[in-house]
């Protein structure tokens, strides 16, 4: 009934059958006199509009906050720390004890192989085998008995004129049970390889063999003594 009062204009009429009414609408319509199934648009009356006047409050202007001020002491342990770490090793990473890496010192790209088979986060499984598993097995080993551990030497390219060894540094902050380890990839000046020679047999296996070949040669005499 809304919508037939809001298209009629002041002098429509609305007509209704004999079973129709206008119940329940009683505000939007009026009966005419002449019929009671003839009604006439009500019209509204809008409630009265009240002023509306802003508070009147001081605003003030916001000052700009000061950016935060480090805590020294934080600092120059972190400034403590990274010169540490990198007296230690001009190419190293830090590594959690789930292998993931939270920091890298120097460049460590000769060492990372990526394709599309790698996992792209920041986790030890970047670096190139065998330096992934031999690192592994070194943190494991050295956050176990909190000492420095170290591996074997590794020639990445035959071509290099120096190996890689791995020294792992373990950390353990026992206040904050935090456990990390820092993996410094150490150059080594490559040794020329020679050609291979077999090694030279004990002094005992030498006098054995001797005697062996002696008693051969006495035996081989006699027996062309004996056919001439």
């Amino acid at each position: 009934m809304s919508r037939f009062h809001y298209a009629m204009t002041e002098q429509a009429l609305l007509f209704l059958g004999t079973a129709e009414s206008v119940a329940g609408s009683d505000e939007l319509f009026v009966q005419d006199r002449s019929s009671s199934h003839i009604f006439h648009k009500r019209k509204l009356l809008s409630p009265p509009r009240i002023p509306y006047s802003m508070p009147n409050q001081n605003y003030t202007k916001r000052q700009p906050q000061a950016p935060a001020v480090p805590d020294p002491a934080q600092t120059t342990d972190r400034q403590l720390f990274e010169a540490l770490a990198q007296s230690l090793g001009k190419n190293s990473v830090l590594v959690t004890d789930d292998y993931s890496i939270v920091r890298v010192y120097g460049n460590i790209s000769p060492y990372v192989e990526v394709d599309f088979k790698s996992n792209l986060k920041m986790h030890l499984d970047l670096l190139r085998s065998p330096l992934r598993e031999e690192a592994r097995s070194l943190i494991t080993i050295a956050l176990k008995n909190a000492e420095h551990r170290a591996g074997v030497r590794h020639l990445l390219a035959e071509k290099d004129d120096e190996e890689i060894r791995l020294d792992v540094f373990p950390i353990v902050a026992r206040d904050i049970n935090e456990r990390a380890a820092l993996v410094v990839f150490t150059p080594v000046k490559a040794t020329k390889k020679m050609g291979w020679m077999a090694p030279a047999p004990p002094a005992s296996q030498c006098a054995i063999l001797h005697l062996s070949i002696t008693a051969r040669k006495g035996a081989t005499q006699c027996r062309l003594q004996q056919s001439a």
